[in-house]
Parts: structure tokens; sequence; C-alpha cells
């Protein structure tokens, strides 16, 4: 069924049969403009210049599929609607009135079928990219500006939460970050744990102890609730009797440790080892969001994320069970996407925060030297739409475009699905 969000499509890129418009009174149609869409309350297109007979109007568009709609939705008596100069529709089922009993002169939009069939098929498609398998890449000008504005796009998605988290956490800029890193260090699995677990964390108190990498392990693992339940291990019980002092001393609250997942999880990815790597990272890294504008560096910023749980981890992977020893370090990958999710995003924020647009063209720049990220998405875009990602900015935007666009079939607010739209017009 053809929707009034395609009409509104069409008539805003004017993809619709421009041969003898004439309104349904047979007078001559020129659009000259088409008007601004408006996606509020109120008529579709505001401003727009109509050219009718040998008038010029200035003045409102509204679109709908029936004219009928237009006493359905009750325009009829909404002054709102009192400048509109055109009615467009598809089937001209009645006339219709605006509130001061105008009558307003309508326009039937012609479309033509090859447009019709390539938008029925974006909608029934059952691939999530509903444009596979046709010539789907923009030209490259084009292909490059509409993924610098994909990324721009998800990193204000990411800079919305964290404005929520700074207004939450009365500006505390430290404890912002270490919710964000945090999070990250879930590694998808154990997001949502991590971050539960960082949010009731003062991370004041994490930096009073920084220089103390085991008072950091008993903080993070007690407030993991990893510590609550008696193990036979003795580093267990060292930790949980520092936590108990720590706990008593800054009325600390953890969350529940069953929240943490390890089933099926390669040991490398154990939630504990994970947040040993974590307190690593806080020892090494005391001055947490003071060390933005040093991560500005290259070099700096991909070390900072290179390190390995403490000497204790050498031989365990849980409490209570010993291995052979191996350094438990943080993988290349799982370092990309440390930068990529946590830190790059917080510098973009922080930069737009302080209205500091160097700040922001850095973390965009950066993300461009990392590679990109390898999952079902980007392997479905490259195979599918003949897009590659070569870098972590291109990933980035390809993962916005996935869960903002092609899931919820926005085709029509699609770059790449107004191309491929209007390529049935020539």
């Amino acid at each position: 069924m053809i929707t009034e969000e395609f009409l509104q499509f069409l008539w805003k890129y004017k993809l619709y049969s421009p041969l003898n418009l004439c309104t349904t009174d047979g007078d001559p149609v020129e659009v000259i403009h088409p008007g601004t869409h408006n996606s509020h309350a109120g008529p579709d297109f505001f401003n727009a210049k109509i050219k009718i007979g040998s008038t010029l109007w200035a003045g409102n568009v509204e679109i709908h599929h029936k004219a009928s709609e237009w006493n359905t939705h009750m325009h009829h008596t909404n002054p709102a609607y009192n400048n509109v100069i055109l009615h467009v529709v598809t089937d001209n089922d009645r006339d219709v009135y605006v509130e001061n009993g105008r009558r307003v002169p309508a326009l039937v939009m012609q479309i033509h079928d090859q447009l019709k069939g390539r938008y029925f098929e974006l909608m029934q498609n059952h691939h999530w990219l509903s444009c596979s398998g046709n010539q789907l890449p923009l030209p490259e000008i084009e292909q490059s500006g509409w993924l610098e504005a994909l990324l721009i796009g998800r990193l204000q998605e990411r800079c919305e939460k964290i404005e929520q988290l700074h207004v939450l956490f009365n500006r505390d800029w430290d404890q912002v970050f270490f919710v964000m890193l945090s999070r990250a260090f879930g590694f998808g699995v154990n997001n949502d744990a991590f971050e539960a677990m960082a949010r009731l964390t003062p991370v004041k108190r994490l930096l009073q102890h920084a220089d103390n990498l085991f008072q950091l392990e008993a903080m993070l693992f007690g407030q993991a609730g990893l510590l609550d339940h008696p193990v036979d291990d003795v580093y267990h019980q060292q930790l949980a009797l520092e936590y108990r002092f720590l706990k008593d001393k800054y009325a600390l609250v953890s969350i529940e440790s069953f929240r943490w997942k390890f089933l099926r999880l390669r040991p490398k990815n154990f939630p504990t080892i994970r947040l040993a790597q974590l307190a690593m990272f806080i020892h090494l890294h005391p001055e947490l969001t003071g060390a933005v504008n040093e991560l500005q560096n290259p070099v700096r910023l991909k070390s900072c994320v290179d390190l390995s749980a403490g000497d204790h981890w050498l031989t365990r992977f849980v409490f209570g069970k010993t291995e052979s020893s191996s350094p438990k370090h943080i993988g290349l990958a799982s370092q990309h996407l440390l930068l990529i999710n946590a830190i790059l995003p917080f510098l973009f924020a922080y930069g737009r925060h302080r209205d500091d647009q160097v700040l922001q063209d850095r973390a965009l720049e950066l993300m461009t030297t990392l590679p990109p990220e390898r999952n079902h998405i980007t392997r479905d875009w490259e195979i599918q739409g003949g897009i590659v990602a070569d870098n972590a900015a291109r990933s980035q935007a390809l993962v916005y475009q996935y869960n903002q666009y092609c899931v919820p079939r926005k085709c029509l607010q699609c770059k790449i699905g107004l191309n491929y739209l209007q390529k049935a017009m020539f």
C-alpha cells in the first residue's frame, strides 16, 4: 500500500511525472519550490511556491492518499490549514475546504509504475538491506559525504547518553568516563553488568587508591558482587577482607553476582579477567579525564589500552582454579573496540560539551586510523551492498545506518534509498 510518507517523499524530491501537471479544475500547475518538509503538527510542507494558472501562490501544501482524508483528519476545522494553497492526492474522491470556507485546489499526483514497484520492493524485501542485489553504492563523493554524516550521527547518539550521565553524576567527568569505559569492558555480553557496577562505584574513591592495584581490585570485584560468597582461594579471601573494610568506610553498595555471564565465553573474556584489566587501566591512568588532551596523540591513545591484568591472574581465569601461566593481555581487536566504543566517543562528547571543534575533529580523525570492526553487519554491507569498511569510522557509520535506517525500513530518509528510487526515473 502507498503510504502518505511515500507521497511526501515523492513531492519533496519531485519524483512524480512532471508532464502536464494541472489541478482537477484543469488549471496548469508549475511547482517552483515544493516547500519545506514539516515533520510536526500542521501542513506537510511550508512556504511552497506554486504557479496555478497565471497566478503565483506562496503558502503551504498538504498531501493525502485520498482527498477525503482531509476531513477525516479534521483539517477543515483547523485554522492552521487556512494557508494551504494546494492539496496533493492520488485519489480525488471529494472537494475539500479550509476553515474559512475557501475551496482548496487539488492536484492528482501521477506516479511512475517503475518507481512504485521499487518502493514496494524496498518495503517487502525480506533482507534487512532492502536495496541489496542492485547497484547500491553512491557516486564516491556522495558516498563519502553520507558515511561521514552517519558517523557524526553515531557519535551524537553517544553524546546524548554521555550528556545524560554528565547531569546524573553532577557534572563529574571522571565518573562519566569511568561508566563509559566500564561498559566497553563488557564487550557485548557483559556490557549492562559492567555499567551497573560502574554507576554504583564512586570513581573518586577508586582514584584515592589508584596507586594500589590490590585495593583497586578489591573495590571493583567487591562492587561486582564477586566477593560475596566464600571461595577456596587465598587471594579471593584477601580481597574480600579488604573490600569489607572499604565498603564500610565509603558506604559502598554492590550489584548482584548473578548478573555476570560466563557461559560460552572464551576464558580471556571472562568478567573476572576484564575487571582485573579495568583495575590495571585505572592504576596506570589515574588522571582519567585529565588524560584526554594526552590521548589526542595517536601513539599515546593506542598504548593506553595495551595492558594486562595483574600478576595474580597469570595462573587464573576465575577464583579458586589455577591454570598454566599466561599473561592476560587485552588483545589487539579488543583494544580497538575499547577505543571505538568508549574513549573516542568520550573525547568527541567532551569536545562538543566544551564547544571545542579541534577536539571533536581529532576524535573523528583518530577513528579513521583504526581498523574497522568485523561483524555480521559490516560483512553483509560488503557482500550485499558492495560497500567496504576500510577503517573504524566507516564501520561505525555502517552500523549506524543498519540500526537507524535499514532495520526500521526508513529507506525514504536514507541517501542510498533516495539514490535507488531516483534511478527509477531515468
